[in-house]
């Protein structure tokens, strides 16, 4: 059950449960647009003493979302068990967090004893939250889990992205995490995402591709030309070349990744949901700036509702998500430290970790190496990781297969981020 959505159809059907609902649960432990659904029904209760959809004057988005949530609700009665049900999910997500914000600068090195009062006083916040005890015992066993992955020789105890410096300072990506990968036209986005999907699968993960900008079977070549060291445009190949080919065919068609096109923001929320529900890992969207919100949303808006959507569904979530996401044309013309995804702050805010593509070629120069056969070198800039590191992973592209590897900082190839 929905929780979050009968609990908004409750408050428009059993009015008087309205006070002893907002004194449970406030308006943004909903994700949208349940969320704002609610919050419509607790303002205008506080206001006149009720709730009259008709008075309100919902846009066509949100009366559609109150026709869902009332049909939804069978049980108006119940709103106080639905209350206290998306209550605790909340608490247990936000403790969750803290906990891992703990275990992260233990394994960073930092005083134990500090961090361990950081998750106390966090879980001090909530009536109902588990006792210091318990979050203790839980700290504990993720801290076993990581002793015990680098043990096995593992560099992440999150799915790994086929970069090993990437995946040491991040500890791969974490469920429930939101990372965001941008860069301007041609960075490399996309080979990114082919490089991250074919390291978790590898990994025995599944993987979700919501592809906007190319068709699904434009991404199931890039992923077959990865696989076999076959660029998808060479027609002329030697037996052992064909071989390579109808071998990463057959992966692709047999791996466990789904490839998909979604009209629009819901869309996406119930592709992600799937993935949950069919055991997938990890959820890739190429890239945010196309995903539709409501048609009269500005960029800005599109991208402020996405980011927000995206990280409430993701709380406590079993799945993460890696997004790509263009940049300003400002912040392809003068690199920072900032990060400048394009549109909203939110994109950022909501990240746990946030990269930025930097290519170390002019579009000339990429022209020409590409003309050539030669690699790209493009610099992934960690700028955010909301649970540990920063810093600077070089790579270097084949763009004719799509592959990247990681190149030493001390390589011949390392001396074009020094120009």
């Amino acid at each position: 059950m929905n929780y979050e959505k009968v609990l908004a159809g409750a408050a428009y059907l059993n009015p008087d449960a309205v006070p002893a609902l907002a004194a449970t649960v406030k308006p943004e432990m909903l994700s949208e647009p349940w969320s704002s659904l609610y919050r419509k029904a607790v303002e205008q209760h506080a206001a006149t003493g009720t709730v009259d959809v008709a008075l309100l004057k919902l846009p066509k988005p949100l009366l559609e979302a109150w026709a869902d949530a009332t049909e939804s609700c069978l049980s108006p009665s119940n709103a106080e068990l639905y209350a206290r049900a998306v209550r605790d999910k909340w608490k247990r997500y936000a403790v969750a967090k803290a906990a891992e914000e703990v275990i992260q600068a233990c394994r960073n090195g930092a005083d134990e004893d500090a961090a361990i009062a950081r998750v106390v006083a966090a879980a001090a916040g909530y009536d109902d939250a588990p006792k210091p005890g318990k979050l203790i015992e839980s700290v504990k066993e993720r801290r076993a889990l990581v002793r015990a992955t680098r043990l096995a020789g593992r560099h992440t105890t999150g799915i790994p992205t086929g970069f090993p410096t990437l995946d040491r300072i991040t500890d791969g990506i974490q469920p429930g995490h939101l990372w965001v990968a941008g860069g301007y036209t041609s960075a490399g986005k996309s080979y990114l995402a082919i490089n991250v999907a074919a390291a978790a699968l590898a990994d025995g993960k599944g993987v979700s591709f919501v592809t906007l900008e190319m068709s699904p079977e434009e991404i199931a070549a890039r992923a077959s030309a990865h696989r076999s060291g076959v660029p998808s445009r060479w027609h002329e190949l030697t037996p052992e070349q064909e071989e390579a080919r109808e071998s990463a065919d057959r992966w692709v068609a047999e791996s466990n990744l789904r490839i998909v096109t979604v009209p629009d923001i819901s869309g996406l929320v119930f592709e992600i949901r799937r993935a949950e529900r069919e055991g997938r890992s990890l959820v890739i969207i190429d890239y945010l700036q196309l995903v539709k919100t409501a048609p009269k949303d500005s960029t800005y808006d599109a991208m402020r509702k996405v980011a927000q959507e995206l990280q409430a569904r993701l709380r406590g979530s079993s799945v993460a998500v890696l997004a790509l996401s263009q940049v300003s044309n400002e912040g392809a013309r003068n690199p920072s430290e900032t990060i400048d995804f394009k549109g909203a702050g939110d994109i950022a805010a909501s990240a746990d970790v946030a990269i930025l593509l930097r290519s170390a070629h002019t579009a000339e120069e990429r022209a020409e190496r590409s003309a050539a056969g030669e690699r790209l070198m493009v610099r992934l800039d960690v700028r955010k990781n909301r649970h540990g590191a920063v810093g600077a992973v070089p790579v270097a592209l084949d763009g004719r297969t799509g592959r990247m590897e990681e190149v030493r900082q001390d390589s011949v190839d390392a001396v074009f981020f020094t120009k």
